[in-house]
């Protein structure tokens, strides 16, 4: 939705002001608060932590109803050129003030990282391109779709209206293909279309640039580097009338990436060990018949790249 609501700012900041007189008397009186059925007062939540500073933004992006440009820049003036983390969670909202609120960000003099944590769709899927580095909760979502808005006239009104969303819809598949690649015209089929992006599928698109790291996921890989690098070079092993299809007895203390050198020297006291209940003709046939494939494997090894 474009339609701006400026006209009504000074409308807003009264009705705003009234309902927190209100709610201030209440508390001072232990009477209950006033409840607001149509807006409540939008906060922007900032987390100061010394070296980052930290914007949740969790709210409808409306300069009434919402999360407003001049929050924005309030909370950048207070940032002051530090890096800046951005929990993103937001169903989107008026065009001409996300592009403001993106075009904040943009032009910020430290480093923007936009965390997605539930959703970035309608006008936050392009507030979030702003950043320098975009991450996506692997449970989180990201929708894309076309402009919109509601007007009332005659015909003439309704097919101007429909020329203008025409060209806020391109310039927003522009800001897209400035992101993710790809011609401005794609985007704007898939906004047609309204697409839903899933965590990765929003990777893959080019829209988010990675996942947010899972923890747990990164311990287990390190506690199985060794292992998953031992079975890819016993994997990759010559065949010998020793079985090198099991790890040597002894492994180098404190292996935990593939090492050309250890592994060598492993293997050679293995086969060494192993040939003593081996008549010697056979192991000298079967060191000349296996020397091609031996030095084939050392070539294989150079070329392996440990985790």
């Amino acid at each position: 939705m474009h339609q701006s609501k400026r006209r009504n700012a000074p409308r807003r900041a009264n009705a705003l002001k009234q309902l927190r007189n209100a709610r201030m008397r209440s508390a001072a009186e232990g009477s209950p608060t006033p409840v607001n059925f149509f807006w409540d007062d939008p906060e922007l939540l900032t987390v100061d932590t010394g070296d980052t500073f930290e914007i949740h933004f969790n709210d409808l992006i409306d300069d009434w109803f919402g999360i407003s440009a001049a929050m924005i820049v309030e909370a950048l003036i207070a940032a002051d050129g530090r890096d800046v983390l951005v929990h993103l969670n937001s169903p989107g909202g008026m065009v001409f003030e996300g592009v403001s609120i993106h075009s904040q960000f943009k032009q910020y003099a430290g480093k923007v990282t936009m965390r997605v944590e539930g959703l970035a769709a309608s006008a936050a899927s392009f507030v979030m391109l702003a950043a320098d580095e975009v991450l996506i909760e692997p449970g989180a979502m990201v929708m894309i779709h076309d402009a919109w808005n509601i007007t009332i006239g005659d015909a003439a009104a309704h097919r101007k209206e429909a020329d203008l969303l025409d060209k806020l819809s391109n310039n927003i598949a522009e800001m897209y293909a400035g992101k993710a690649g790809g011609t401005a015209e794609r985007w704007r089929g898939a906004m047609v279309e309204e697409t839903w992006y899933t965590g990765q599928e929003a990777v893959d698109a080019g829209l988010a640039d990675a996942l947010t790291a899972d923890p747990a996921a990164t311990d287990d890989e390190d506690t199985t580097a060794a292992a998953i690098n031992w079975t890819t070079v016993f994997d990759v092993a010559p065949r010998l009338p020793v079985d090198l299809t099991q790890p040597p007895p002894a492994l180098p203390a404190g292996l935990d990436h593939v090492d050309l050198g250890a592994v060598a020297a492993a293997v050679d006291a293995w086969r060494a060990q192993q040939k003593q209940d081996i008549p010697a003709p056979v192991t000298a046939a079967a060191d000349t018949q296996t020397s091609a494939e031996w030095s084939s494997f050392i070539d294989r090894m150079k070329g392996l790249k440990a985790s």
